[in-house]
């Protein structure tokens, strides 16, 4: 089943229960720059998780790989259901770099390319997997709900 096929079956469902979506279409593709798509009510989360929680393989923060560039999601992808047809806010965040530019859906994208060329110990999906931990962790404890808006995420430091 497909994610739009998922919303349209489970929409009652997802309406009452669904807090956001985290996209992970293409989760490394590099390690030169973290990059991050959403909807702006998630900037501060992310934010935080990146700067005073999660680390890189090397050890520093995440937030060393970010240019600050946040991106407003288009449609194509799988968040595109959630977010445009019932609302779910949704966050895109991925690790980039310019080997993998030309391998992206050919033939050579593939678990081989991954262990020998993109993520050779999977340090960087590992970082990836707290990023999207942290975020679900902090969106559950600091959010709040208004009617009929997106959920919004406030923090104090």
């Amino acid at each position: 089943m497909g994610s739009t096929e998922f919303v349209e079956n489970y929409e009652d469902i997802l309406n009452r229960n669904a807090l956001l979506y985290l996209n992970a279409d293409l989760a490394v593709s590099g390690s030169e720059l973290f990059e991050a798509s959403g909807v702006p009510s998630l900037i501060p989360l992310l934010s935080k998780v990146i700067t005073d929680e999660v680390k890189l393989p090397n050890g520093s923060a995440v937030s060393t790989l970010w240019d600050g560039q946040f991106y407003t999601l288009g449609s194509g992808s799988d968040y595109a259901c959630f977010l445009q047809r019932i609302g779910v806010p949704a966050l895109d965040v991925r690790y980039i770099g310019d080997e993998y530019e030309a391998v992206y859906h050919s033939n050579y994208d593939s678990f081989y390319w991954y262990t020998h060329f993109g993520d050779p110990d999977f340090s960087f999906h590992a970082s990836l997997t707290k990023v999207f931990g942290a975020v679900g962790k902090n969106a559950v404890r600091h959010v709040s709900f208004s009617s009929n808006t997106y959920p919004s995420f406030t923090f104090q430091r």
